[in-house]
């Protein structure tokens, strides 16, 4: 009667993947002449722990 219970502790590997954010890149010509560069900036809900300090 009764019930045995078995605890056993398990651990799932982390997994890794890459996310490639894909962002264009433009080269704008101004009235002058000159050519300027541009590119769109990072959504900035991404949490990039290389870039948390330029938060700053």
């Amino acid at each position: 009667m009764g019930e045995d219970i078995t605890e056993v502790l398990e651990c799932e590997p982390a997994r890794l993947y890459v996310r490639r954010i894909i962002r264009p890149r433009y080269v704008r010509e101004q009235e002058n002449g000159d050519s300027v560069f541009s590119q769109s900036t990072l959504p900035s809900n991404l949490p990039l722990p290389s870039l948390l300090h330029l938060q700053d």
